[in-house]
């Protein structure tokens, strides 16, 4: 299936935020139900598709669940930015 297809290609990308990402996810997600049928997998699928500057800073954490993946990684977004902008000054 298509939609399938492009929620298993998904992926963050540098033009996007957390936010618009997860928001992608949750819609495509709901054509993907077999392949992300417990949390654990829908928290991994979700990790994977972050950006790598994000990503790996959850390498060393363990996250069980998408809530959990999700609270950190807007967190994480956060500082990423903000070390982005102190660095351009």
């Amino acid at each position: 299936d298509d939609m399938v297809e492009k929620f298993l290609k998904l992926e963050q990308g540098e033009d996007k935020t957390v936010k618009e990402y997860e928001a992608r996810f949750a819609r495509l997600s709901r054509f993907a139900t077999h392949v992300i049928d417990t949390e654990e997998r829908r928290a991994t699928r979700f990790m994977n598709g972050l950006r790598h500057g994000i990503r790996k800073f959850l390498t060393a954490v363990t996250l069980d669940t998408y809530g959990q993946v999700l609270h950190k990684v807007q967190r994480v977004e956060k500082e990423v930015e903000a070390r982005r902008k102190y660095y351009k000054e």
